[in-house]
């Protein structure tokens, strides 16, 4: 089972920061999952609400602000750049993509860091979709929160790789379904020992956790 950061170390560290993903890669984690949404001038940040106003105490709407301002008012939240270079090819990259209409933009940006290795999540299967008509050789995940027939039927034609599913939902026969998909499956998002342990023994490819100091080996 591979080991990835939710949102980097975060049960240590503020989520969604250079110093949550810098601890999952001490750690040694296998992956890290961060949040992808875009600058009002297009820049790809790493932040999971639209608003700054859990994690800063700012109430500004992430998408009306453009990078400067951004970094003016939450210098905490990196760019999508700036994470990829600081990993480089030390983890696999889960990026859930938050906002519709920014597939494009990060693309180009992963296109500056040819060493980096990548997937691009969503809930919303038409990003997904809009991902693989811009690149037919792109690694893609579906999110969920349950597992069914109309993922399985996305997952083939988008061409997707896996099935993100919500922990709370999972038990052995959605492995088994999921695997019988032709689909690996990563569950997200598990802090307890004994549920790692118990998806494990399932078969589960890939676990999320906000305390991979748990987990990794």
């Amino acid at each position: 089972m591979r080991i990835y950061a939710h949102r980097g170390a975060s049960s240590t560290y503020p989520e969604n920061t250079i110093e949550a993903f810098a601890e999952a890669v001490r750690l040694g984690s296998d992956g890290v999952e961060l949040d992808v949404q875009a600058t009002a001038d297009g820049i790809p940040v790493v932040i999971h609400d639209v608003s700054l106003l859990r994690t800063t105490s700012i109430d500004r709407v992430v998408s009306s602000l453009t990078l400067t301002d951004l970094n003016l008012i939450a210098p905490s939240v990196p760019t999508l750049a700036d994470v990829l270079a600081m990993v480089g090819d030390k983890l696999h990259f889960d990026l859930e993509i938050k906002q519709a209409g920014i597939e494009q933009n990060v693309l180009d940006v992963l296109a500056k860091s040819p060493e980096s290795t990548w997937a691009a999540s969503s809930f919303d299967w038409n990003v997904i979709r809009a991902f693989r008509g811009l690149n037919p050789t792109a690694d893609l995940w579906l999110l969920g929160m349950t597992w069914n027939q109309a993922m399985a039927d996305a997952a083939v034609e988008v061409g997707a790789t896996a099935a993100a599913l919500f922990a709370g939902i999972v038990n052995q026969q959605t492995v088994e379904q999921v695997h019988t998909a032709g689909l690996q499956l990563m569950v997200w998002t598990v802090n307890d020992a004994a549920r790692h342990r118990q998806l494990r023994e399932w078969g589960v490819d890939m676990l999320c956790t906000d305390a991979p100091h748990q987990f990794v080996p």
